[in-house]
């Protein structure tokens, strides 16, 4: 036996659907010709019915044609007997197991299918558009007329049916601000009922921030780092994410470590600013949080980061940090001291140095504040190491030590007059010396009396002083040799010419002029080394040696001549 071409067996159980109807088959034959057992009687009976199924020859069965409406709904048992005379008869049982038709429901909010998600976020002031398709499985045809109801979150409603859909908008008003678990049902007779559940969070509005930190945008970065007694300015802008629109009469504020400043509200510029002195804050990193919020709107927390630090200087030395002086000049210390966060000069600091040359005060100019000098006079020969400090009273400040390093020399004109001096002064004095020596050895006593005492210390040698003595002749014969040959330069001619005839030995002059002899006292002389005695002997002949030769000399100039 089939039902709609499905083959049914002793007790199966075929599920019909409403509005469906099933075409029953039966075949009827001898089981052991295989031949169909025409003109028997086969019926069908249970759940209320009693028919008989037809014949149909040519395919060789029996059949009949049920609708859904000859059923009750759920299980109708059933039951076919064929038989025949002279035949054994053949029953089957079954069960026909009506059942609603087959549903699609398809659950969409804002047009996005959400049947599978079954959640949706809602915005308080925001509502949502949901409709529901409710469709027949097997046309795929709409099914209108149904009831479709929702319920849950704190309302209850049918919603209306429209073009194909079911339809209902719902506010977020209309819902708690929480998390809320809806259900649809829709149903329809003879048609199987479909629910769906899903979620809908209630939230508050979602919102952006941005910040501005002394007019630099921070919504980012959230750092900043400022000089002690400088301000702090913020400006807080707050918005609706979705709309883009400004929120006004929220509550903003600045909290910190003992410290919740409210930021004001400036409508027109549509922000909220507030200003701080770090004084207020102090030195250090400090951490603060931007908190804003309002009924309905997400709160907006940023923790800002701000560190305090002391006010940067700048010291420049304005006469220089290498200096060069002459020895024993003066030199005028002198620096500014900028303060460079507020680009003014600094006044009323105290500045001190020290180092080498001791330590002191530099005075502020009075004609030019942030200026500072100190006069250091007379210094002498070297190199100095001159350390500069700066303090200020309020200890926002910040300072670095400054080196000056100071020489003082000697120029290259002053090296050589020094060293000209100095070579001078040596000069004089091997001079003064070697004429002070001089002077006691040679020039104290005349020539004579030196020739004495020359004398005198011969007298104390063993050897006995070899002494030349010239014989009166020969002196007036080299002397009248001596006076032709200095004649002979003015006028040639001979000799004889130009001379006079002189009786030397009748002259008296001559015997006048001639030097006598000194008397010497007769002193022994120590007995000299043969030696020494040789040695003088020698130096007499070579003495008189020499004297011949310049006489020998002298003679053969003038015969030349």
């Amino acid at each position: 036996m089939t039902i709609n071409s499905t083959q049914i067996y002793n007790y199966d159980t075929y599920e019909l659907q409403v509005k469906e109807s099933i075409n029953l088959v039966v075949k009827y034959f001898d089981s052991s010709t295989k031949e169909h057992i025409s003109g028997a009687t086969v019926e069908l009976s249970g759940a209320g019915l009693s028919e008989s199924l037809t014949e149909n020859p040519f395919l060789k069965e029996f059949n009949i044609t049920l609708f859904s409406e000859n059923f009750t709904k759920g299980f109708n048992f059933l039951t076919i007997i064929a038989q025949k005379e002279n035949t054994m008869p053949q029953a089957i049982s079954f069960s026909v197991n009506l059942i609603e038709r087959k549903t699609i429901f398809k659950l969409f909010i804002n047009e996005t299918d959400t049947t599978t998600t079954k959640t949706c976020l809602l915005q308080i002031g925001e509502t949502i558009n949901i409709k529901v398709s409710y469709t027949d499985n097997e046309t795929g045809s709409f099914i209108n007329g149904a009831t479709v109801e929702i319920t849950g979150g704190g309302i209850s409603a049918n919603m209306i049916e429209y073009s194909n859909y079911y339809l209902i908008t719902i506010s977020a008003e209309d819902l708690t601000q929480a998390i809320n678990f809806l259900r649809i049902l829709a149903e329809k007779k003879s048609y199987q009922p479909q629910p769906i559940e899903f979620r809908i969070d209630v939230i508050e509005r979602q919102t952006y921030v941005s910040f501005l930190l002394n007019q630099i945008n921070k919504t980012l970065d959230k750092t900043m780092e400022l000089p002690i007694s400088d301000n702090l300015n913020i400006t807080f802008k707050y918005f609706d994410a979705k709309t883009g629109e400004y929120i006004n009469n929220a509550t903003v504020q600045l909290i910190g470590t003992d410290i919740t400043l409210n930021l004001t509200e400036y409508p027109q510029l549509q922000h909220y600013s507030l200003q701080i002195n770090t004084q207020d804050l102090g030195f250090g990193i400090k951490f603060l949080t931007l908190v804003a919020g309002k009924t309905n709107y997400q709160s907006s927390s940023d923790a800002l980061k701000i560190t305090v630090r002391q006010i940067k200087t700048n010291i420049s030395v304005i006469s220089g940090e290498v200096v060069n002086i002459g020895v024993g000049d003066s030199h005028l210390l002198n620096i500014t001291i900028y303060d460079i966060d507020n680009g003014v000069f600094l006044t009323n600091a105290t500045v001190r140095f020290s180092g080498d040359l001791g330590q002191g005060d530099l005075i502020e100019d009075p004609n030019n504040p942030g200026t500072y000098q100190a006069y250091i006079s007379n210094i002498g020969l070297g190199t100095y190491r001159i350390i500069i400090i700066v303090t200020e009273s309020s200890g926002y400040y910040s300072f670095e030590d400054n080196e000056v390093t100071l020489s003082a020399t000697i120029s290259e004109g002053e090296v050589m007059l020094i060293w000209g001096s100095l070579i001078a002064s040596i000069v004089a004095a091997i001079t003064i010396g070697g004429y002070f020596i001089a002077y006691q050895r040679y020039l104290k006593y005349p020539k004579s009396v030196r020739k004495v005492h020359k004398f005198k210390r011969t007298l104390k040698r063993k050897s006995a002083p070899s002494v030349d003595i010239i014989s009166r002749d020969d002196s007036f014969k080299s002397l009248h040799k001596e006076g032709l040959g200095k004649v002979s330069k003015f006028k040639p001619g001979k000799l004889e010419d130009k001379l006079p005839s002189v009786d030397i030995k009748s002259e008296a002059k001559f015997e006048e002029k001639l030097p006598t002899p000194e008397k010497i006292p007769e002193v022994k002389p120590k007995e000299k080394p043969k030696t020494t005695e040789k040695k003088e002997k020698k130096k007499g002949k070579i003495k008189l040696s020499k004297d011949k030769d310049k006489s020998k000399k002298k003679e053969q100039s003038t015969e030349t001549k």
